[in-house]
């Protein structure tokens, strides 16, 4: 396959969210536009300038007429993520309760975590004395409780049922707390700790100081974490300083409104991977042309792995293994996926165990299940790690049939959007991507794709040199000095950790 380069800005290392409308954008209600001046709008949501399209969304909000809706989410329809942000805050701003359901679909269903953030703030911004709220909130409690609906979904309605904290949200939580789906307990701790609802703290302590082996190791360190945003103290699981916590906090409380928020959460990158919720995916390629090489690469990675482990107290670890985009050329499957937990056992040995074979072209698939499809925490550190040894292709890039001109169209448009789609995650959700290139059979043609797929976001590109016997950096193209090992927690850390970005001079 004929290779490109694509050439990409840089990006800063710090996590950058979708801005949210701010005073200097405040709506202006004034005499409402003409149809021909909303028509101009809507055509301005087309442009490629982002400036343009925001202000064309605000003004189209600002006239709160239910006509600005239609454009509004036709541009969440056909952009990339940081407008869809955009299309869900000024539908919610347009102020139409019809909303509801439109915005529920959108915290339930899309793949970037800020857009169904966005959406759950738009669900409070629809106003009604606070119904709008409470009836998303009772429609969310439906969609947990519906045994029918996919895992990911239930597990995002207890994400907008924190963030909305409408009525009886804490106690909806409170209840999946008791739970004995673990991911739905897991998520309602989580869901808890977000709300910062104080009533709620006898719950939690009642799940810490629980004695049931079954909530090992899931649940009760969740609680944990959950406890310490809601508090802001580390206690762990110190029961006799969180009861004197609670003891203090009952006392102050007397003296406070019910309302009072919690403490802000640090900021993920603000903090030292020891003190961080992480949450680690491994997506790797267990097609045959890797076989030869996974067992050195693997204790490289195991080394590293263990590393982490070690030094950080609140880690998950998930894993997606890849092949072919069609199963029938994969041996059975294309991707398959192992949940994030705390187990970390059961995630090494089903790597170390692998088996290999079937055909090749597929890290476009795990890549995009790992940054749309897992189950992440909301607050957590979010990192995937890419292992592989061949580029995005498409299913006919096998094909003798097809030409190669059109095969390598196409591959490189696989490329780019799995670079988009790194991006759009890194920028939205700060999930940053790493990559780790092992030269096969396929060519080393293959490690300036890797290298370009770390670029996309903030991430680092590693290679495993067979030579060496070790993982080796290789960001910024720098060249190797054979004398200088990496330690695992150096790598644990980096990987950890966006990239320094050298300013252009």
């Amino acid at each position: 396959m004929k290779h490109f380069i694509i050439f990409i800005n840089v990006l800063c290392f710090c996590v950058m969210t979708p801005s949210r409308i701010m005073a200097e954008d405040a709506l202006v209600i004034g005499p409402r536009p003409a149809q021909t001046d909303l028509a101009s709008l809507a055509a301005k949501l087309k442009s490629a300038d982002f400036v343009q399209v925001r202000e064309a969304a605000i003004a189209l909000a600002s006239s709160r007429m239910p006509a600005a809706l239609p454009p509004l989410w036709a541009l969440y329809n056909q952009g990339d993520a940081q407008r869809r942000a955009l299309a869900v805050q000024c539908a919610g701003l347009v102020g139409q309760g019809a909303q509801e359901d439109n915005l529920i679909r959108v915290g339930l269903a899309d793949a970037c975590l800020a857009v169904r953030r966005e959406a759950a703030f738009a669900l409070v911004q629809l106003g009604g004395a606070g119904a709008a709220t409470d009836r998303a909130t009772a429609s969310c409690a439906k969609v947990a409780a519906d045994l029918h609906a996919p895992l990911l979904t239930r597990v995002r309605a207890l994400n907008l049922l924190a963030w909305m904290g409408g009525k009886d949200a804490g106690a909806v939580l409170s209840n999946w707390l008791k739970s004995s789906e673990i991911g739905m307990a897991v998520s309602a701790a989580e869901g808890l700790g977000i709300l910062g609802d104080f009533n709620q703290v006898d719950a939690l302590l009642a799940t810490l100081q629980s004695p049931d082996p079954k909530l090992w190791p899931e649940l009760r360190p969740e609680v944990a974490d959950a406890l310490e945003k809601l508090s802001g103290k580390k206690f762990h699981f110190d029961l006799i300083k969180w009861s004197e916590w609670q003891k203090e906090q009952q006392q102050l409380r007397k003296t406070k409104s019910p309302g009072d928020a919690a403490p802000n959460a640090a900021a993920p990158f603000n903090t030292i991977i020891q003190d961080s919720e992480i949450d680690l995916v491994i997506v790797y390629d267990t097609t045959g042309s890797m076989a030869h090489g996974w067992q050195e690469l693997f204790g490289a990675l195991d080394a590293v792995l263990e590393t982490l482990i070690k030094q950080t107290p609140s880690l998950r670890i998930g894993a997606v293994k890849y092949r072919a985009l069609n199963p029938r050329k994969a041996l059975s499957y294309s991707i398959e996926p192992l949940p994030l937990t705390r187990q970390y056992g059961l995630i090494l040995k089903n790597m170390k165990e692998s088996l290999f074979g079937g055909g090749s072209g597929g890290p476009q698939l795990g890549l995009r299940h790992a940054l749309a499809d897992m189950n992440w925490r909301v607050g957590a550190r979010k990192v995937v790690l890419l292992v592989g040894d061949i580029s995005p292709q498409s299913d006919d890039a096998i094909d003798a049939d097809t030409p190669v001109a059109d095969t390598d169209t196409r591959d490189e448009n696989l490329i780019r959007a799995c670079m988009q789609n790194i991006q759009d995650e890194w920028q939205m959700d700060g999930v940053l991507t790493n990559t780790v290139y092992l030269k096969t059979v396929h060519g080393e043609q293959h490690r300036q794709t890797y290298r370009l797929l770390a670029d996309a976001g903030a991430g680092h590109f590693y290679e495993y040199d067979k030579t060496l016997r070790r993982l080796v950096d290789m960001t910024g193209g720098t060249k190797v000095d054979a004398n200088k090992e990496e330690l695992p927690n150096e790598t644990a850390e980096k990987w950890c950790n966006p990239r320094e970005v050298k300013k252009q001079k």
